[in-house]
């Protein structure tokens, strides 16, 4: 069966935004993808309804949303099963960053809470209002402002501290230096 023209140009223009929303929300643009893929489905089979409203983002956000959930619930499960030996986890969201500020934005979403990266992913990335966030997270307009705060406040301080350790010389940068400021004769400014 053929989906409406409507549906297609509604599913054609707001992919990749709902694949941004998933990545940002899960960490892995691959479960992204596959978010964004069980989402339209999930919408197709209520379209009528949907579009009977005034708007279908916020609603197929919440689709996403409650995908992106599951899958959180379902990696919890299988983290608790599987023994740990430890070592550090990769946690890097591949493809979504080129430059370093981006990859050090991507690192801070991560290490927010999933309720206020949430927050975070529809108020800036799926640009929907308090209200509308409010209604896809199922909490009051109040405890959104209160999330995107803290992850605002959590991401200034993570992005601050990745600038001044990137700023800030190694060690081996400092040894080099003075090794070489060591050899330069005295009264020759070093370049």
């Amino acid at each position: 069966m053929r989906a409406p023209t409507d549906l297609t140009e509604f599913i054609a223009s707001h992919h990749t935004r709902l694949v941004g929303v998933a990545a940002l929300s899960t960490g892995d643009r691959q479960h992204a993808e596959d978010i964004a893929q069980e989402t339209w489905v999930r919408l197709c089979q209520h379209w009528d309804r949907v579009q009977a409203g005034t708007d279908p983002w916020p609603y197929t956000v919440t689709i996403a949303l409650n995908l992106c959930r599951s899958r959180w619930r379902r990696m919890r499960v299988r983290w608790r099963e599987v023994p740990h030996h430890g070592g550090a986890h990769d946690l890097t969201v591949p493809e979504l960053a080129d430059d370093h500020r981006l990859e050090v934005l991507d690192d801070g979403l991560l290490q927010l809470s999933p309720r206020q990266r949430e927050a975070i992913v529809l108020r800036y990335y799926a640009q929907l209002s308090v209200a509308e966030t409010a209604e896809s997270m199922r909490c009051a307009d109040g405890t959104v402002r209160a999330l995107t705060h803290q992850a605002i406040t959590a991401l200034r301080a993570h992005i601050a501290g990745a600038d001044t350790r990137r700023a800030a010389p190694s060690p081996a940068d400092t040894h080099h230096a003075d090794a070489h400021h060591a050899d330069a004769p005295q009264g020759v400014p070093h370049v």
